[in-house]
């Protein structure tokens, strides 16, 4: 099997599990999806449990290398510089994964993955290290950030009835900095 025809499968299966969790997309619905026949499936990945298992390991290394690239030359003359920046590229990252972090937010049926938490620390430390300030709790504020950033999400792609996303993404940083700078 080639590359593409593995990627095609995985890329319909993230769509899939986003959609209606592990246990309510079938093998037979992932390969119809990929234009493959489900034998091809099966000869690549064995079982359900391994293709979802790869699609999320997949999933939490192209949003860790999408964090990466984002924040890697990090450099801010002040807070309200970096919040701006920071709270705008992560609403790309969430929108460039969201199928995968809404199926990590949403599969009950399945055991978490540890995404919340392993980006929760990402944020974390991003923040750590660009505000200086010990009155401020950064793994909450990373936490507030990271829910904001779900639920805009879920009114952009799922069509929730929130407000205009881009409008609450800026009133977010505004209301972000305002409550920062009160101190």
């Amino acid at each position: 099997m080639s590359d593409e025809t593995e990627q095609k499968i995985m890329d319909a299966a993230l769509k899939l599990f986003s959609e209606k969790g592990y246990k309510g997309a079938t093998t037979l619905a992932i390969s119809v999806e990929a234009g493959v026949n489900d034998s091809t499936l099966f000869r690549r990945f064995k079982t359900k449990r391994n293709l979802y298992d790869q699609v999320t390991t997949q999933g939490i290394r192209k949003v860790k290398e999408d964090f990466d690239l984002v924040v890697k030359g990090y450099k801010f003359e002040n807070t309200e510089d970096f919040f701006k920046t920071f709270i705008k590229d992560l609403a790309n990252i969430f929108d460039d994964n969201f199928e995968f972090i809404h199926l990590t937010m949403e599969d009950v049926s399945e055991p978490s993955l540890p995404v919340e938490t392993e980006f929760g620390d990402l944020l974390t430390e991003c923040i750590e290290k660009n505000i200086k300030d010990d009155k401020i709790d950064c793994q909450t504020l990373a936490f507030s950030i990271f829910s904001f950033e779900y639920m805009r999400s879920l009114g952009k792609y799922k069509g929730r009835r929130y407000p205009d996303p881009d409008d609450l993404l800026e009133k977010f940083i505004n209301n972000t900095i305002r409550g920062i700078n009160l101190n």
